[in-house]
């Protein structure tokens, strides 16, 4: 049954029994309560005619699969196998009926035939061969026949090796789409387990590499002395074969008007992109692309990171979305709980864990499941992304324009934050952020964000003091940059670029090159795109703002009408009366920390008319009104460190209000005297 734990708020599995706690219940839940692994259905809660388990909204396993598919799930079985069998637990009663499949993740059920050794053997519990119940007419398998090793249709004791030869019939069953030994009659079928071979996979999957046809007749001897011994050596066997053999291309389907449109804005476009391209330009490399749609009404937050073995993506969403994961073995999405505000999201090395800012804490999570655990806390910053190395640290930046904040470490275990690199408020620098590791480990890449004088790619080194990282510019440039595979990948204009980059000398050579077009840009130009060492690139496509268009609505939500034409103005601040509006024409190609080359127009909504206000080169916020509707306060300058107020009709000059070199400044609001500005 499927039930709620009004307790705890959580759905629930109930198995019931016609009986007070029976033999085969009180053996299920001996078995699963010794066991807890991420890929076994866990065990809540036990009564004395029901067991309250885990409720898992999956689909039994079935196949035929690809071959990448299928080894995946096959490794999470052989895992939970593995678990099972050092705890002297033997299912016994292995199939696709009792396995799960739930987003892209298996689960094993259904303990109440295991043979339990040790321990954890409940006093009294017999250990009474296994029955099944018999053909009722020709073709029909009742129970788990088909599935049973020789010794137990012989009646002879079971043990780990009786679990890998079920696993090997469910392993062919997934990739074939059949099993491998079948009969029209059970005297037949009988007769094909303990007599006949298996037959071959290339026989239904062409492509089958010939190791794997072996490793899965090991699993099928007839003899369990000839067969693997342990779940383990197969889990590393099937490792090596999919190593060896390189994922089959992922044919494309049609693409309809409403999802080509989606794609622009809201799908993620990934790619295993080959850098040979670059280093062998007469090697003609193979690459697979496809698109993934965002979870449904998830609102993105333009921060994404790809996993190091390429396999995985997890994005965050906006207010209380959390973050959310995709392993591109499935279809579908799932979200991390505990999450809820994350942003700045990057991966532990192997894969397991994501790291991720909350406000001022850094956290971690492990994505097989648990709660986030605290890393570290850093008042007065917002953090910002970051990497994590091979020997244990995490470097993470600091975000937002009045954050001030340098570059951090922490250990992977959890401390205090140290400071790694040190801002010069001096000279116009804002905050450092997105610290990327160089091969090494100790040398990474990282952007100082401020006036155009400093901002762009450093180097800099974990041991080293704050004051003495190197001052040398790499690249100037108000993108931010990831480092992989020899190269810098960074953004302009909405394109991503490639250089090739010396890790050791700390210098960029040769000329940078596009890769891809229509990549979008995050609020500091950040790039919403990640690269992996193994060769794999997500990107976001559509550029910020392109069809951004100033509309007038109602209190209801409703539409009353449009000012301008799209894309032309990207802010407005009203007069007090509401007859008119101060508008920023920066391109909407243009992305930074500020409007960079955009200049103010005043608009009169009775009569449509759009006029100049500055002709300035430089940074410009944005424009505020004075209460009498007579002037127009904004900032410009170096770093937005002067304020000026000019009159609203355009004539005249600027007049200077105020000027702090290294400061930035934005007008907000002015007082309703007119005094003062704040």
């Amino acid at each position: 049954w499927k039930a709620r734990d009004t307790r705890l708020n959580r759905t629930v599995a109930i198995k019931t029994s016609h009986t007070h706690l029976n033999e085969r219940f009180e053996r299920e839940a001996t078995a699963i309560a010794a066991l807890n692994h991420p890929h076994i259905c866990s065990l809540y809660d036990i009564g004395p005619d029901y067991l309250v388990m885990e409720f898992i909204e999956g689909k039994p396993l079935a196949g035929p699969l690809g071959l990448e598919d299928a080894l995946l799930l096959a490794g999470q079985i052989l895992d939970a196998l593995d678990a099972a069998h050092r705890k002297g637990v033997t299912h016994r009663d292995l199939k696709p009926a009792n396995i799960l499949v739930s987003k892209g993740e298996v689960k094993i059920l259904d303990f109440g035939l295991a043979k339990i050794d040790g321990p954890t053997l409940p006093a009294g519990t017999s250990q009474a061969v296994t029955e099944t119940t018999p053909l009722t007419r020709e073709g029909t398998v009742m129970g788990t026949l088909p599935y049973m090793a020789p010794e137990q249709i012989e009646g002879k004791p079971a043990d780990a090796r009786t679990d890998i030869f079920a696993f090997g019939v469910v392993l062919h069953e997934l990739i074939a789409g059949r099993r491998p030994f079948t009969g029209a009659s059970q005297a037949r079928l009988i007769a094909s387990i303990l007599k006949e071979p298996p037959p071959s996979l290339r026989d239904f999957q062409p492509a089958t590499p010939p190791a794997l046809q072996r490793v899965i007749e090991t699993c099928l001897e007839k003899d369990p002395d000839k067969r693997w011994q342990s779940a383990r050596e197969i889990k590393h066997a099937l490792e090596w074969i999919a190593a060896e053999s390189p994922p089959p291309a992922i044919p494309a389907g049609p693409v309809k008007p409403w999802q080509a449109l989606a794609a622009l804005f809201a799908l993620v476009a990934l790619g295993l992109a080959i850098w040979m391209l670059w280093f062998n330009p007469q090697t003609s490399p193979s690459m697979t692309q496809f698109q993934a749609l965002l979870p449904e009404n998830l609102t993105f937050k333009y921060s994404m990171s790809l996993s190091p073995d390429g396999r995985k993506l997890v994005v965050a969403g906006a207010e209380k979305s959390g973050l959310w994961i995709r392993d591109f073995s499935s279809l579908e999405w799932r979200s991390l709980p505990g999450t809820e505000g994350a942003n700045n999201v990057f991966w532990s090395p192997d894969s397991r864990f994501v790291a991720f800012g909350t406000d001022d804490e850094l956290k971690k999570i492990d994505t097989a499941g648990g709660p986030p655990q605290t890393l570290c806390a850093v008042h007065g910053i917002t953090i910002g992304p970051g990497d994590w190395s091979r020997d244990g640290v995490i470097i993470f930046g600091s975000s937002g324009i009045n954050a001030g904040g340098p570059v951090w470490k922490v250990p992977q275990t959890g401390g205090t934050a140290t400071a790694i690199t040190a801002v010069d408020p001096a000279k116009g620098e804002l905050f450092h952020w997105v610290p990327t590791f160089l091969p090494d480990g100790k040398h990474f890449v990282y952007v100082r964000s401020g006036v155009p004088q400093v901002r762009g790619i450093y180097a800099a080194s974990i041991d080293a003091k704050p004051e003495d990282q190197p001052k040398e510019l790499i690249l100037n440039t108000l993108a931010t940059a990831s480092y992989a595979d020899g190269h810098l990948f960074f953004i302009n204009q909405n394109t991503l670029m490639a250089q090739a980059f010396d890790a050791e000398k700390l210098k960029l050579s040769g000329e940078p090159a596009p890769m891809v077009e229509g990549v979008e840009a995050s609020w500091f130009n950040l790039g919403v795109f990640s690269v992996t060492h193994s060769g794999v690139l997500a990107y976001r496509s559509g550029a910020r703002s392109v069809n951004r268009q100033l509309t007038w609505f109602d209190r209801q939500g409703n539409i009353l009408g449009t000012v301008g034409q799209p894309g032309t103005d990207t802010s407005v601040r009203l007069s007090l009366d509401g007859k008119r509006g101060v508008v920023n024409d920066v391109s909407s190609k243009t992305s930074g920390l500020w409007n960079v080359a955009g200049n103010l127009w005043t608009l009169d909504f009775a009569g449509g008319q759009r006029k100049p206000l500055t002709f300035l080169r430089g940074n410009l916020s944005y424009g505020m009104w004075s209460p009498d509707g007579g002037r127009i306060a904004f900032a410009s300058g170096k770093g937005l460190d002067t304020i000026y107020e000019k009159p609203s009709s355009g004539a005249g000059e600027e007049t200077e209000l105020l000027k702090e070199p290294g400061v930035a400044h934005e007008p907000t609001d002015w007082s309703p005297d007119g005094r003062f500005v704040l």
